[in-house]
């Protein structure tokens, strides 16, 4: 009897163990998967306050020609003040709406400023210009890398098992994918063939 109550523990305490660490297991990977989705979001946020600085630069440098452009003056100045506040935010929808407004601004400001042969051939606008065209491939890049997490994250958490640990924990919630609204992506046009 005693021999079987013994066999009986010990196989109990194999069950609980296991199941504790396959727990513990699920629940880190969960938490490391979150963690990719919110670090890759912020490294979105961190490109474009590196581009709305850059478009302050630029804005500056053309300040004399934008005087009689107010229009893009104004839409800019809106859309990065709109920006400001939704990346301090931190709400998803704001910050897209923001980043797609001033996307839109933007390909407005350089549409002038490729229009505008005396500016097109300014060293310090086509030094910008290049920064720009680096900036929008670095948010582009990180758009997609955050993307590519958010599938791995809304994948891992309709898995079996993973659902199971993801409703328990409250990692069920899917993210959503950073979506842009059409005409918001923008290609910046480098002027170096007017120098």
């Amino acid at each position: 009897m005693k021999k079987g109550l013994v066999i009986g523990l010990a196989a109990t305490g194999v069950v609980v163990l296991t199941l504790g660490i396959m727990t513990m297991t699920q629940y880190n990977s969960l938490v490391t998967i979150n963690e990719d989705v919110a670090g890759l979001k912020a490294d979105i946020v961190v490109a474009m306050r590196a581009r709305n600085v850059l478009i302050d630069d630029l804005v500056t440098a053309a300040g004399t020609y934008l005087d009689h452009e107010s229009d893009i003056f104004t839409t800019l100045a809106d859309a990065r003040s709109d920006f400001a506040a939704a990346a301090d935010s931190s709400n998803y929808a704001d910050i897209i709406a923001a980043d797609n407004s001033t996307s839109l601004a933007l390909s407005n400001l350089l549409a002038f400023v490729e229009d505008t042969p005396e500016l097109s051939g300014e060293p310090v606008i086509i030094s910008l210009m290049g920064s720009m065209e680096t900036a929008e491939y670095t948010i582009k890049i990180a758009r997609i890398d955050y993307n590519d997490a958010v599938e791995t994250y809304n994948t891992e958490i309709r898995l079996f098992p993973k659902i199971l640990f993801a409703k328990m924990f409250n990692f069920d919630e899917p993210k959503p994918y950073w979506e842009n609204t059409e005409g918001s992506e923008i290609e910046v046009v480098f002027p170096a063939a007017n120098v």
